[in-house]
């Protein structure tokens, strides 16, 4: 994807997917399906080596619909994977029968949408400081949306800053993330900072779900 900066120079965003191994299983797991990977940038037509590394995502794709058809409740399909997707139970109405609720319905424009509770949820994305303010982190998320939304019924997002998640206390590892990615400080608060991004996701489209904390999109 082609971004131009003030000089003109042209610059083009890519993703590069983690290999993953998958594994059968009996539970509810099977139904959930998770890609990492690096986002990169490069000036010019250059050659995949030379795409430099600015970033990185998590995206989730939860497959509600054979789950449902092979009775396997939504709550524990999306409780397997606790550390991201446990909540993402509220966006459904409280039969719990893959139908959204009012809100979600409102927020997305879904009213004359056929019935699909696939989720495609964009769980993490973090951009390096040096390459903020560029449209790069947009960009990105264009591309996950395109290659990962086929099938999906909603795109969900629940944005939270990542610098006031208590986890990057827990290891040295994510202090090391959290200092790669400018995360030590911030002059803004919690409210502000999640007011921020609400503000930045709306650019392409998201609107949030009332009484939630979820954005919220319709991937046609």
């Amino acid at each position: 994807m082609k971004n131009k900066l003030e000089n003109d120079q042209s610059f083009e965003i890519s993703l590069r997917v983690e290999e993953e191994e998958i594994v059968f299983s009996d539970e509810p797991s099977r139904y959930v399906f998770v890609s990492n990977g690096d986002i990169r940038v490069s000036a010019g037509d250059v050659a995949l080596g030379e795409r430099k590394e600015i970033g990185e995502f998590r995206v989730i794709y939860v497959d509600l619909i054979s789950a449902i058809n092979e009775n396997v409740p939504i709550f524990d399909v999306l409780d397997c994977h606790s550390e991201s997707a446990a909540h993402y139970w509220e966006l459904f109405n409280d039969d719990m029968d893959g139908t959204f609720s009012l809100p979600v319905i409102a927020a997305a424009d879904l009213e004359d949408a056929t019935w699909n509770p696939n989720l495609l949820i964009l769980d993490r994305l973090t951009i390096e400081p040096n390459y903020r303010g560029r449209g790069f982190g947009l960009d990105a998320l264009k591309l996950l949306m395109h290659r990962y939304r086929l099938g999906c019924g909603l795109i969900a997002m629940k944005p939270f800053p990542l610098q006031f998640q208590g986890a990057f206390d827990d290891s040295v590892l994510l202090q090391e993330q959290k200092a790669k990615y400018g995360l030590a400080g911030s002059a803004l608060n919690s409210q502000q900072a999640t007011k921020k991004l609400h503000k930045y996701y709306a650019k392409l489209g998201f609107k949030l779900a009332r009484k939630t904390n979820f954005m919220v999109l319709d991937p046609n």
